[in-house]
């Protein structure tokens, strides 16, 4: 299999293409500096849908140092106005091109 660094790459593996999940860091998809990916596989039948880019240390301290920074905003926000950036789906830790960030 051969893999194709950014955003939203896809690659072919076997007889289909997959895309390649990113990186979500202050509310956007970041292409990580990384030369390593990982399958994502269906546990159902071993069929691999996707490639995660796996993180390097300067991608993980970017996305620390972009936590940090939005932290005080977050601890400051109502309970409700989190409940509802978060509600009716995993859209806070799950990005897609349907989830809804606020």
């Amino acid at each position: 299999m051969t893999t194709t660094p950014g955003a939203n790459a896809t690659q072919t593996t076997g007889t289909f293409d997959v895309r390649t999940l990113q990186h979500w860091v202050a509310g956007a998809d970041r292409e990580g500096s990384g030369d390593r990916f990982s399958d994502v596989t269906n546990p159902a039948t071993g069929a691999v849908t996707a490639r995660l880019a796996l993180a390097s240390e300067a991608d993980v301290e970017a996305a620390v140092a972009a936590a940090k920074e939005a932290f005080p905003r977050w601890r400051d926000t109502s309970l409700a106005r989190r409940t509802r950036s978060c509600s009716g789906s995993a859209s806070c830790s799950t990005p897609g091109p349907t989830s809804s960030r606020s």
